[in-house]
């Protein structure tokens, strides 16, 4: 029974971290383009309860029950999950290099 519940925790784990990276890999892709700010913001980043705006990277509705980082960005604020796309994003964002 243990060595299936050590199975079971492994394959959840394995699971969340594949789910992370894929979501890192679709932010890389969304910096690279341009749809998501690189470099620095020069401005202050809001949290905020969620309001049912669609998140900037995962493009999943972002929830009441949700916080949410407002990402100044131009002509426009762009919202992002602050648990799990907001921190990928800011790792992402501080390592891109634009191609020369």
């Amino acid at each position: 029974m243990r060595e299936a519940e050590v199975s079971v925790s492994e394959l959840r784990d394995a699971v969340r971290e594949s789910v992370s990276e894929a979501l890192r890999r679709l932010i890389q892709a969304k910096v690279r383009q341009g749809s998501l700010p690189h470099g620095d913001i020069g401005a202050a980043i809001l949290g905020l309860p969620g309001d049912g705006s669609m998140c900037g990277a995962c493009e999943q509705q972002i929830s009441k029950h949700h916080l949410m980082m407002m990402i100044p960005s131009a002509a426009m604020v762009i919202p992002l999950h602050a648990t799990d796309c907001f921190p990928l994003w800011d790792e992402e964002r501080r390592t891109f290099r634009p191609p020369a």
